[in-house]
């Protein structure tokens, strides 16, 4: 038996994620997001977490263990500290939403942390 090496490009395989996810249900903004997560993270190196992982993805999404649109909110939360309420979705999406909270909250002498929850 033969193996077969593909090179398929980044951006191709991208487009191609991206839009698996969104016939789960997802935003195109959040899947786009999402397929820029996975295989960003094989161009890192981390084939474990890459692009193998998309179909679990997908399995949970369909299966309604993951909710393909999320309303993330601050559930509590004081000065630069709060705890995320992710609303059972993708966890690149509800980082990504944390994250920019997170540069929200940023001013001279804080360091903001928070904490997810349900993503």
């Amino acid at each position: 038996m033969t193996e077969t090496t593909r090179v398929i490009s980044a951006d191709v395989l991208r487009e191609f994620v991206a839009k698996l996810f969104e016939q789960s249900g997802m935003s195109p903004e959040d899947s786009a997001y999402c397929g820029y997560a996975l295989v960003q993270t094989n161009i890192w190196g981390i084939d474990s977490r890459g692009v193998l992982r998309a179909r679990i993805y997908l399995e949970r999404l369909f299966s309604g263990a993951v909710n393909p649109t999320p309303e993330t909110k601050s559930i509590r939360g004081d000065l630069a500290l709060e705890v995320i309420d992710g609303d059972d979705g993708m966890g690149f999406v509800v980082g990504k939403s944390a994250m920019s909270r997170a540069s929200e909250l940023a001013q001279p002498g804080r360091m903001p942390a928070w904490q997810q929850r349900r993503a």
